[in-house]
């Protein structure tokens, strides 16, 4: 496995203002994993839309089992949720 950064990050959607101005620094300065052949097979040039949805937890209450279906057209649809807030 290689490792790759994010190139074209473009906010589509955000239910929060405040999640559409961190999120994307977040993601950039992220380093993710790619297979060591990314480039050879031509996945380089592929464009990838991901939607990530954040919820909370009801106090003393688990994450909600479903997600929201994607609010961006043919997004793969990440479910971030946390228990608790620190």
């Amino acid at each position: 496995m290689a490792n790759r950064d994010v190139r074209d990050l473009k906010e589509l959607y955000a239910d929060s203002r405040d999640l559409g101005r961190n999120i994307p620094e977040f993601l950039q300065t992220g380093v993710y994993r790619i297979p060591t052949d990314w480039e050879l097979t031509g996945s380089d040039k592929k464009r990838f839309t991901v939607e990530f949805q954040f919820a909370i937890a009801a106090r003393g209450g688990a994450c909600p089992e479903q997600s929201v279906p994607a609010r961006v057209p043919d997004a793969t649809v990440v479910r971030v949720c946390c228990g608790r807030m620190p």
